[in-house]
C-alpha cells in the first residue's frame, strides 16, 4: 500500500535529462558552426542555422517537465524534501532559452560571414569549440543527477580567454565573439548564479 502511495520519481529526473539533451544539441550546433567557418562551407552554414532553430520543442518539453515535477513534489508528502532540488532544476529553463537564442544569432552571423567572405579569426573558433566541450560536460553532469556546478571554473576560463582576444575587423566576427561571451554568461547561470554574478565573472575586453 505504501509503495502505491509514493509518487513516481520519473517526473523528478526528467527535467535533468531534457536539459542535458538541450545542452548536447547546443554543443553540436556550436561545434558545427566552428567547422563551417574553418572549412568556409556555406552549405553547412545553412544547415547549422536550421539546426540552431530546433531547440524550441525541446525547451517547451523541458518547461512542461519541470512544471510536472514541481506538481509531484508539492502534492506528495513523500516528496516534499525534494522540493528545493526540483526547484533548482526548474531554474535551468530560462538560461537555456537565453543560450539558445544567443546561439541562433551566432549561427546567423557565421552564415553572413561566409556569404560576405568575412574572416573570423581562428582563436574565435577555438573558443567556440572549447565552450561546446564545456556544454557536453554540463550535460553529462545533469545525466548523472548533478547540477553542473563543477563546470563553473571551465566557463570562467572561457570567459577570461575571450576577453583577451583581439577584436576582428568585421561586424560578423565581432558579433560572433559577443554572442559567445553572452552564451558563456547564460551557462554560468546554470551553475547556480544569477545573471549579474555571471557577468561579473566575465572580464571586459582588453
Amino acid at each position: 500500500l505504501l509503495v502505491a502511495m509514493v509518487a513516481p520519481s520519473a517526473p523528478l529526473r526528467r527535467p535533468a535529462q531534457l536539459a542535458a539533451r538541450v545542452l548536447d544539441h547546443l554543443a553540436a550546433t556550436l561545434d558545427a558552426a566552428a567547422t563551417e567557418l574553418r572549412e568556409s562551407d556555406e552549405q553547412l552554414g545553412d544547415k547549422v542555422l536550421a539546426q540552431a532553430r530546433e531547440t524550441d520543442e525541446a525547451l517547451a518539453e523541458l518547461n512542461d517537465a519541470t512544471a510536472e515535477g514541481l506538481a509531484v513534489v508539492r502534492q506528495s508528502p513523500f516528496r516534499r524534501r525534494q522540493l528545493a532540488g526540483v526547484e533548482a532544476y526548474a531554474q535551468l529553463s530560462d538560461p537555456l532559452d537565453h543560450a539558445s537564442r544567443n546561439l541562433r544569432v551566432l549561427a546567423r552571423r557565421c552564415a553572413v560571414a561566409l556569404w560576405r567572405g568575412e574572416e573570423v579569426p581562428a582563436p574565435y573558433r577555438m573558443q567556440m569549440t572549447a565552450l561546446a566541450d564545456v556544454m557536453r560536460f554540463m550535460a553529462m553532469e545533469l545525466r548523472n543527477g548533478r547540477l553542473p556546478t563543477r563546470a563553473r571554473e571551465r566557463l570562467v576560463a572561457v570567459g577570461q580567454a575571450t576577453s583577451h582576444l583581439e577584436l576582428a575587423g568585421s561586424l560578423s566576427a565581432v558579433t560572433i565573439l559577443a554572442q559567445l561571451r553572452s552564451i558563456t554568461a547564460d551557462l554560468l547561470e546554470l551553475t547556480g548564479m544569477n545573471y549579474a554574478e555571471a557577468r561579473e565573472l566575465i572580464p571586459d575586453m582588453d
